[in-house]
């Protein structure tokens, strides 16, 4: 299971943000405000938005801040002179700040790849972690979830997916488990067909019908790559066989995935599509704290929950990234560099919608066999993938 248990401190729980300008970073910032007794920030980072970095800082009064484009290091040095708030640049700087700095837990919260340096330096650190990077599990889940058994820590995570089931995930019946059913929207070509969408825009892309979230993320979860992430995440979190995941579309979005058990029980966790309820119940464990968020209300009105099983052929990306799953990690790793980058040339109308899955299937045909037993040995990797990916892109 995922989580090892520790007695919550009576002090307000210190928290180390990074991507705090992002929609992790924001929801967590605005239960941190509405819980003042429970909850304190150490750190905050950020990768481009020193601005705002720099008025989260003035108003939440962490010990630290990352800027992690160096670029911008001496607008929010100046931003917050005379503040004593030490402030750190760089991917190092986010490294030190995660593996030295004073604080309890890191809500991990910054996107993609990028995440990793800091998430493993935190585990290696001893340090609990709200986790909300599934690429960082996806490109290195054997390495992180080996460093969390050894360290003991918590690892709860903050995708309302994952966090769903490990609400209802019996650890004494682990063995009884039949299958762990992702939910998905379907994003908002749902009911479209894949040669339908050549000409679709990034803004026809990001307009998730049901979640505010992130660009990239929002694209991922248009092509559905994001469910097939979630379910490699899911197959690390809970050490479960991708025989044994699956998903289904769940147009509303209000029920945040099952675990089927051998006894014909389907448990689930349904909640409102808020990102602060997953949030809060990750940075509050083992506790249940009180939300100021949506809440989702079945006495007040009639609710029709649909699921819809996903045919293959209608989410091509999907389809690709199963296949990829179990073909060794080094397929993994490629596959999520190559999307990353592609997804980023798509929002900045360097490619179609369609050249995104094209690319992918291209740069995949290029992987070999490699050793990639530490984190720098995939750090490198990754590095390879997407200069090969931008070059075919040009």
């Amino acid at each position: 299971m995922v989580v090892s248990f520790k007695r919550m401190n009576k002090r307000p729980k210190k928290i180390a943000l990074m991507g705090a300008t992002g929609s992790i970073g924001l929801n967590t910032l605005d239960i941190i405000e509405h819980h003042p007794d429970d909850f304190q920030i150490a750190v905050l980072s950020a990768q481009n938005n020193w601005q705002a970095l720099a008025k989260q800082a003035l108003k939440f009064k962490p010990d630290t801040v990352v800027i992690a484009n160096d670029d911008h290091y001496k607008s929010l040095k100046t931003a917050l002179s005379n503040t004593g708030i030490q402030i750190l640049c760089g991917k190092s700087g986010l490294v030190e700040a995660a593996a030295t700095t004073s604080y309890d837990m890191m809500v991990a919260g910054i996107s993609g790849f990028a995440g990793l340096p800091s998430l493993y330096a935190a585990i290696e650190a001893g340090r609990d972690i709200a986790f909300g990077n599934k690429e960082c599990l996806v490109c290195a889940g054997d390495l992180i979830m080996q460093a969390v058994s050894d360290k003991q820590i918590k690892f709860l995570p903050i995708d309302s997916e994952h966090n769903a089931i490990f609400q209802v995930f019996e650890n004494d019946n682990a063995r009884a488990i039949k299958r762990l059913v992702l939910t998905a929207s379907g994003g908002p070509f749902r009911d479209r067909d894949w040669s339908d969408l050549k000409d679709i825009t990034p803004d026809q892309a990001v307009a998730h019908p049901n979640w505010s979230m992130g660009a990239k993320i929002s694209v991922d979860s248009a092509t559905m790559m994001n469910k097939a992430l979630e379910m490699i995440e899911a197959h690390y979190l809970f050490h479960m066989p991708y025989d044994k995941i699956d998903a289904v579309l769940h147009p509303q979005s209000m029920v945040h995935s099952f675990v089927e058990y051998q006894d014909g029980s389907w448990l689930s966790q349904a909640g409102p599509a808020d990102m602060r309820t997953p949030i809060l119940y990750a940075v509050g464990h083992p506790q249940r704290l009180e939300t100021r968020g949506d809440r989702l209300d079945l006495t007040a009105k009639a609710h029709n929950f649909n699921f819809y099983p996903i045919k293959r052929g209608h989410y091509p990306l999907f389809d690709l990234a199963r296949d990829v799953m179990m073909q060794g990690q080094e397929k993994l790793i490629a596959m999520n560099a190559a999307n990353e980058v592609a997804v980023h040339a798509f929002l900045k109308g360097q490619i179609g919608y369609h050249d995104i899955l094209r690319i992918i299937e291209a740069v995949l045909e290029t992987v070999e066999p490699i050793n990639l037993s530490t984190i720098d040995n995939i750090i490198a990797f990754d590095a390879e993938f997407r200069i090969k990916t931008k070059a075919h892109i040009k």
